[in-house]
């Protein structure tokens, strides 16, 4: 329980922090804005990850571990570095 409490504290600012610089990257028409926000954005999404990498394996270690799939896909994450990265 306690795993799931720290989680939504810090889930929730996460999630409206990346809401939030996808409303941004809506209003932007500067290039280099928006690569910086499409930076910031990807790098809130990693620590999302990372978030609830740490909860997983707490849960798994106590034995209460639930799988949820998501599908993958590699062309929408080589398309946004091809997209972000482009000289």
């Amino acid at each position: 329980m306690r795993e799931r409490i720290l989680s939504n504290e810090i889930e929730a600012p996460l999630g409206s922090m990346a809401l939030a610089i996808e409303g941004l990257l809506g209003q932007s028409t500067e290039l280099y804005v928006r690569r910086v926000l499409m930076l910031l954005h990807s790098q809130v999404s990693i620590l999302f990850c990372l978030l609830k990498d740490i909860v997983d394996l707490k849960m798994l270690s106590i034995g209460k571990f639930e799988i949820a799939l998501e599908i993958f896909d590699p062309k929408q994450v080589f398309s946004f570095f091809e997209e972000n990265f482009k000289r």
